[in-house]
């Protein structure tokens, strides 16, 4: 009975030991498997950082192409640098908020993927500005090349409207020469009012070629015909010189002066004024002068002035 007991109880005791040893070899297998298992998890987070770390180094290498882009665009021509001023709040824009992604220390996939979405954004409007630029020089340069061709066509230009103003001027000044009257015929006369004597009875001053016995002095002329000079009133300049080289004032202003070709100005005595027919000759023009003093004896030189040019000269000599 005690050999059987025992036998019992050894058999009981191999079982726990048997299930001692299961239950450890169970639990090792358990906690090797748990160990396993983190492990693989760490590696599989660890890697997923390093890929997050390097999805987020090409992020930034392609935001600082793309800032090196838009550094290098804002370096080409003030038309650009208009463009991207108008664009640059929304440039500055996405820029702050790519910035702000890249900026956090453990940036989630969706925050990635906006920086990304932004960051193609941004690229998309480089190239546009970069386009618009590329677009804006070729005008550019489509209109430089046009200015030059202007510019020489102008200067060319210029040149024969010059030669066109100097042939121009130079046939103006032939058609005024042309147009200014010439006087001819002169007859010039002095004469005593208090003696008068008939002609074909008709009483008439007498002449005199003393100065002592003239009180009047007469001045008659022509114009000849000129198929230049257009009809109308015209003003012939009466200069009248003393034999003491004093002018004779005849009538108007006796400071009055008239403007010469040559830009000089010249003071005249008084003004004849004619109605001139073009084509026509006019004849026995006068003008008188009565001095208020006695006559100088002398030379009294008489010129006739129009349009700045002389266009007649007598001298009468008094004794």
């Amino acid at each position: 009975m005690n050999t059987s007991n025992d036998s019992k109880k050894g058999i009981s005791s191999s079982w726990i030991y048997l299930g001692i040893i299961i239950i450890l070899i169970a639990g090792g297998i358990y906690l090797m498997l748990t160990k396993n298992m983190s492990d693989e998890e760490n590696i599989e987070l660890a890697n997923q950082v390093e890929q997050v770390n390097t999805d987020k180094n090409t992020l930034e290498q392609e935001y600082n192409a793309a800032l090196a882009k838009l550094d290098d665009l804002k370096t080409k021509g003030q038309q650009m640098e208009t463009i991207l001023a108008q664009k640059n709040a929304e440039v500055e824009n996405l820029k702050n908020q790519i910035k702000n992604i890249l900026g956090k220390k453990n940036a989630s996939d969706m925050e990635l993927m906006q920086a990304n979405k932004l960051i193609a954004t941004l690229n998309d409007k480089l190239n546009n500005y970069a386009n618009q630029n590329q677009q804006i020089q070729a005008s550019n340069d489509k209109l430089t090349a046009e200015n030059q061709q202007y510019a020489a066509q102008k200067s060319q230009f210029d040149g024969q409207v010059e030669n066109l103003n100097t042939e121009k001027k130079e046939l103006e000044e032939k058609i005024e020469k042309g147009s200014v009257l010439v006087a001819s015929g002169f007859k010039i006369q002095a004469y005593n009012k208090k003696k008068k004597f008939l002609v074909m009875g008709k009483q008439v001053n007498k002449e005199t070629g003393k100065a002592k016995k003239a009180d009047v002095l007469n001045i008659t002329f022509d114009i000849d015909a000129n198929r230049v000079s257009e009809s109308g009133n015209k003003t012939i300049y009466v200069c009248l010189t003393q034999p003491d080289g004093n002018l004779a004032f005849i009538n108007g202003d006796k400071n009055q002066q008239l403007k010469l070709m040559d830009g000089s100005e010249k003071k005249y005595s008084g003004v004849k004024n004619i109605a001139y027919q073009k084509g026509e000759r006019q004849q026995a023009l006068s003008i008188d002068w009565e001095s208020q003093t006695d006559f100088l004896k002398g030379n009294y030189i008489i010129e006739l002035y129009e349009m700045g040019y002389k266009i007649g000269q007598a001298t009468l000599n008094l004794k």
